[in-house]
Formats: C-alpha cells, structure tokens, sequence
C-alpha cells in the first residue's frame, strides 16, 4: 500500500467527466500519436501502441510488426471516425469550482480554482483541444473479441509479458497541442474547507496567494508554440474497449509489466517516460520530481487507482452465459448519469438489472 500517485488521482478525479481515461503522460510517443483504432496498453499514465488495426499493414504505425494473420478493421461509413472541438478552458473534477478573471494583465491569474474535496485534478485547454472517436458498434465489439488473443500473442512476441486484459482498442481520443494539468490533495486543514489555487498562461498553476492550507500540488505540462510539424497534440483522454473473461489466456507468465527484453523503441519510450518532470507545488515552494515515480504526500495509503471498465465486466460474466466480455467506455458513460459515484455502478448495475447481449460466448452491455 502506498499514497496516490498524481498519476492515478488525475486518472480517478477526471474520468468521470466522459472523455475517457485521462493520462499524465499525453505526449506523443516515438511511435507518433495516440489514434482510433492503436491497440496497446496504459502504464503509469502512458499509452504504448503496439500497431494500429485500422491502418494499412505498411503505415508507420505498423512498423513494430502485426498480429499474425492480420486483418484490418474496416468500419462502415455509418460509424467512421468522428471528430468535434473543445474550448478553451479547464476539465476539472467534480470536486473543483472555477472563476475566469476579467483581467488581462500578467500580474492577475487568468483563472482562479477551489477545491471542495481532499483531492481533485483539473487539465487546461490553452488553444481548445480536438475530439476523434468511433461511435460505439457491434462491428467494434466483434473485432475485439475475434482477434484479442493474437493481439496478445503480438505483444509477447515483442517482448511484454501483459495481462491479455491489459490490451485496449482505443475508439477515442481527445488531443491539445497546448495544455497544463495537475493532481492535489490536500491533509489540513479539513477536507470541508476549500481550498484555493489559481493558472497562469506563462507559469502554470499556483497555490493561492495567503492561502493557510497544505495543498501538495503536482503539475505538467506542453505550452510549445510551434509544436512539430504533422502533430496535432498531446493525447489527454484516450476512451478504449477491453476484454475480460475466461478465454482471455495468457502467454507464458505474467508479471507487472516488465518487460522481458523490451525491443528498442519500447527501451525508449519507458526513458523518456522517465525523463518526464513534474513540478510540486507546495504552498508555493517548487520541487521537481519524476513524472512517473513521484507520490502525492499527505494522501491516504491507498492502490493504484483501478480501471473503471473493472467495473462492468464482473457483471457480465456474472449474470449470463458469457464466457468473455468487451466492454467500453461509451457502456461506462450511458451508466454514470444513474450512479452517483464511481463506486455505486456495480450496485446499480444489479439493481437495475441492465440488459446483456450475448452473441456466441461473447456478453456486451445492451
């Protein structure tokens, strides 16, 4: 047991706001950028691809290698990839209120937030952000379940030794080339006061000035104005489907995602993954630390925050005959606005008694 990461309280404090999995770690791979249709995996705030099934055997991002008999997903035009923009602007948890200042000049802060609960996460949009996604389908669920198992033959063959489960479909994505994010938590004083903090375009986020509170703040972010040619931004929320059950078997042994022989490229993407900082602030004094190791203190012990799809597949398992389930986050989002919490969707989810579709030995959520 251990305090929560910033990793995971960004994940747990923004999930929730319906643009999928948010990651600390957004920034293109070498590999290029996070799109519709990669399959691969999430560690420490990172999504790393191991091809993409929607692309030509001879795109770039196929260059690690396909699956073995490789057939690409073609969608029909009725459920093509989509796209929508975002404002300028946060994403904040439920817990945390936002002000926009009238003032332009460089002394006032141009937004002003408060916390209202013991932890909380926010990612501003400096110049808006653009949504891709493919709209939930069967034709989606289908091709997950068909061809999971060599997906995961892929990444053994590569050198991972994963979980099948930990393999995704990715169906959405939410990118910014310019932005800034950060987790807090706070110990004193009581989680009922507020807690205050305030962004600056050219500094980032700050503890409130006379603030009285031990806010621990940890922040990241890309405000490059020329970002490389050909890139649109940085990933911030990645939605994906997962598959659960019986039939998800592995290869060869598991172990907590090290990699046995990890290929080059992937040396370089944990590297860099590593090399990320993070700035801390803490009641305005600044610490640097480890995008990928560093812990929020103050915080109770607690996991690594868990999937939210973990949430959804028992259930399914459970209540049919499906001997596997595929799950996504669109079935996550058509959920929430019943369940107050996270939490509560297993127990309503029962006691709602939510259809199951059962196609073969395969169970989706109606």
């Amino acid at each position: 047991m251990h305090p929560l990461s910033a990793v995971d309280i960004f994940a747990e404090q923004l999930v929730s706001r319906g643009h999928g999995l948010p990651l600390w770690c957004p920034e293109p791979s070498p590999l290029g950028e996070v799109n519709v249709g990669d399959v691969g995996f999430i560690h420490r705030g990172s999504f790393f691809r191991l091809f993409n099934a929607i692309c030509s055997p001879t795109d770039p991002s196929n260059h690690q290698g396909l699956p073995e008999d490789f057939i690409p997903l073609v969608l029909p035009k009725d459920e093509g990839i989509r796209y929508s923009d975002l404002p300028v602007g946060p994403i904040c948890s439920l817990s945390t209120t936002w002000r926009e200042s009238t003032s332009k000049d460089s002394v006032t802060p141009a937004y002003s937030f408060s916390c209202h609960c013991g932890r909380g996460a926010v990612v501003f949009l400096q110049e808006g952000a653009r949504q891709e996604y493919a709209p939930s389908s069967q034709t989606i669920k289908t091709y997950v379940q068909k061809h999971h198992s060599s997906w995961h033959a892929l990444a053994y063959k590569l050198g991972y030794s994963l979980h099948p489960e930990e393999i995704i479909f990715v169906s959405g994505c939410l990118k910014a080339s310019r932005w800034a994010a950060a987790a807090y938590t706070q110990s004193t004083p009581p989680e009922n006061t507020p807690q205050h903090f305030d962004y600056f375009p050219q500094t980032g986020f700050a503890v409130s000035h006379g603030s009285n509170s031990r806010l621990w703040m940890e922040q990241r972010s890309h405000t490059s104005l020329s970002p490389p040619s050909g890139v649109v931004g940085s990933c911030l929320f990645v939605k994906y489907y997962r598959l659960s059950g019986s039939r998800a078997t592995t290869c060869g042994a598991r172990t907590h995602i090290k990699p046995r022989g990890m290929p080059n490229i992937a040396i370089l993407q944990a590297l860099l993954l590593r090399a990320r900082t993070a700035t801390a602030n803490v009641l305005g004094r600044c610490v640097m630390r480890c995008a990928g190791s560093a812990y929020m203190e103050g915080t109770p012990s607690a996991n690594d925050y868990p999937d939210p799809l973990h949430h959804l597949s028992p259930y399914v398992l459970k209540y049919s005959s499906a001997k596997i389930a595929v799950v996504s986050h669109d079935d996550l989002y058509s959920i929430l606005p019943h369940a107050e919490h996270l939490s509560d969707i297993p127990r309503y989810l029962r006691e709602e008694r939510v259809p199951i579709e059962i196609e073969g030995d395969t169970g989706t959520l109606a």
